[in-house]
């Protein structure tokens, strides 16, 4: 693993077996401009938009009015734009005034049909027909760039017969292949969003000492116990940081815990699912759950 975690962020709760759970305000982490691992519960009437107005000005001093206006005449590039976090991430993005490219497998495909029907994407939401595999169209999609959120990531059903193939290839080449297309577009950032998968699967971390930014997976574990997911995110957040290191493009990787939140697509996702279950008794134990809107917040302000 990269030995110096210079833009790692891990946003789940801190816990310390000795010293229980300690938590820590997103605006002190997100003010020191560096990596750390923190918590923050919103109240139930904050909204994703509420929360990211009011926290933005909080964090930056700016004002609503320049938080809804941030991103006129700019452009980005949200990967995996279908997805749970990143439809809403496109949706303050357009709120916001960006002109955003999304990168989705068929744009015609009806899951993807929330994102045109999104304020303001008529005008500013162009989707692209996309394959993580496929270089020359991730290529065409992030031409004209200064940013990009790169979402896109196979998350695997219950047993991978070939994990090679279906969870490793893409979540490593995948990643490359956008950090490759945005050095040649010279992008002027990159945030890949991780996984608290690529932190905790690591046997040999002392168990009284928090999970941190210098806390990876061990990858031969993961291959042992056959977690492909957390394996192919730790490997392509590992190379995600080197290329940066070697590049010199500014990348910042974000690993979430679980995100919960309202869904904009009509198909359930794989974390509100694990919601579902535990409502309904499958599960006796459960994740650290973290807000689509700080996560939304998180992604933004990095």
């Amino acid at each position: 693993a990269p030995t110096e975690a210079t833009n790692r962020v891990i946003t789940f709760v801190r816990f310390n077996q000795a010293r229980g759970t300690e938590n820590f305000s997103i605006i002190e982490a997100l003010e020191t401009r560096r990596p750390s691992t923190f918590t923050c519960s919103a109240s139930t009437e904050d909204t994703v938009f509420a929360a990211a107005r009011r926290r933005g000005s909080e964090v930056r001093g700016i004002s609503r009015l320049e938080f809804d206006m941030a991103g006129r005449g700019r452009v980005v590039c949200v990967t995996g734009a279908g997805g749970f976090t990143a439809s809403w991430l496109v949706k303050l993005l357009l709120e916001q005034g960006y002109t955003v490219h999304g990168t989705v497998r068929d744009p015609n495909d009806e899951k993807n049909a929330h994102l045109k029907k999104l304020g303001n994407a008529t005008e500013n939401l162009r989707l692209f027909k996309a394959d993580l595999l496929d270089y020359v169209s991730l290529s065409a999609s992030i031409a004209g760039c200064e940013g990009v959120f790169h979402t896109a990531c196979p998350v695997p059903p219950s047993k991978v017969p070939n994990p090679e193939t279906e969870m490793v290839a893409p979540a490593l080449n995948g990643t490359l292949n956008v950090l490759k297309a945005c050095s040649e577009a010279k992008v002027r950032r990159v945030v890949v969003v991780s996984s608290v998968s690529a932190v905790n699967m690591n046997p040999i971390w002392p168990r009284d000492k928090i999970l941190d930014e210098q806390c990876w997976s061990d990858k031969e574990f993961c291959k042992t116990t056959e977690n492909w997911y957390c394996f192919s995110k730790t490997i392509a957040e590992e190379k995600a940081l080197d290329y940066a290191k070697e590049s010199g493009l500014d990348v910042v990787t974000v690993c979430p815990s679980l995100i919960i939140g309202p869904m904009l697509q009509l198909t359930v996702n794989a974390s509100s699912l694990v919601l579902v279950k535990i409502l309904k008794g499958f599960y006796q134990t459960f994740y650290h759950f973290f807000g689509l809107d700080h996560m939304i917040l998180t992604i933004l302000l990095w």
